[in-house]
C-alpha cells in the first residue's frame, strides 16, 4: 500500500540481538515481495556488535541490493571510528551512520578514520538546527552524502528544513 501511494524506500529494522536468525530472510522476503521498485534499507540498530559479523552480514546482503546498512555496531560513531570507516571501505553494501551523533566532533571522528557512505544527523541529538547545520557542511566538505534521521514531531520539522537546504540530498527517514 506505501509503494502505491508513492514511497520509494523501505527501511528495516535489523539486528534483533540474532543477525543470523531473520535478517537476510527478512530482507530476501521484502525484496521479492517489492522487487527492485523500491530501495531498501536495514537498519541494524547497533547489533551485529564486531567487526567480523558486520563484514559478513554485508556479504550476505549483497545480492539483495541494499541501499545502506545503518550502525553495524554499538554506538558505531561514538566508539567504532575505525571499524566503521573499514567495513565502508571494505563492503559492497554502502553503510550508514549517525543518528545517534551529539554534534560535530563525532562526524569529524568518523571522517578522520575514512568516513562512510551515508552520514546522518537527528536536530534533537545532535544539538539543535545549527550545529546541525555545521555537520552538513562538514559532510559537504568531505563529499559524503546526508540524509537526516528523524522522528517525528517537532524534531522531523528542524530535520526537513535542514534536508532541504542540504547540498546533496539522499533520502529522508521516517519512523
Amino acid at each position: 500500500r506505501y509503494v502505491k501511494k508513492g514511497y520509494k524506500a523501505l527501511k528495516m529494522r535489523g539486528g534483533r540481538g540474532h543477525p543470523e536468525r531473520g535478517d537476510i530472510e527478512s530482507a530476501k522476503a521484502l525484496r521479492k515481495a517489492f522487487g527492485n521498485d523500491i530501495e531498501l534499507l536495514v537498519d541494524v540498530n547497533s547489533e551485529y556488535g564486531d567487526y567480523t559479523t558486520s563484514i559478513r552480514m554485508a556479504r550476505e546482503f549483497e545480492p539483495i541490493n541494499l541501499y545502506w546498512m545503518e550502525d553495524p555496531f554499538r554506538f558505531t560513531i561514538a566508539y567504532h571510528n575505525e571499524e566503521t570507516a573499514r567495513l565502508a571501505r571494505e563492503s559492497k553494501v554502502p553503510i550508514a551512520t549517525g543518528g545517534n551523533v551529539y554534534g560535530r566532533s563525532s562526524v569529524k571522528r568518523i571522517i578522520e578514520h575514512g568516513g562512510v557512505n551515508y552520514v546522518m544527523a537527528n536536530v534533537s541529538k545532535a544539538g539543535g538546527l545549527t550545529e546541525t547545520r555545521k555537520i552538513i557542511t562538514l559532510i559537504e566538505t568531505w563529499n559524503l552524502k546526508y540524509s537526516p534521521h528523524c522522528d517525528g514531531g517537532l524534531n522531523a520539522l528542524g530535520n526537513f528544513h535542514l534536508f532541504a537546504s542540504a547540498p546533496e540530498q539522499v533520502t529522508a527517514n521516517v519512523f
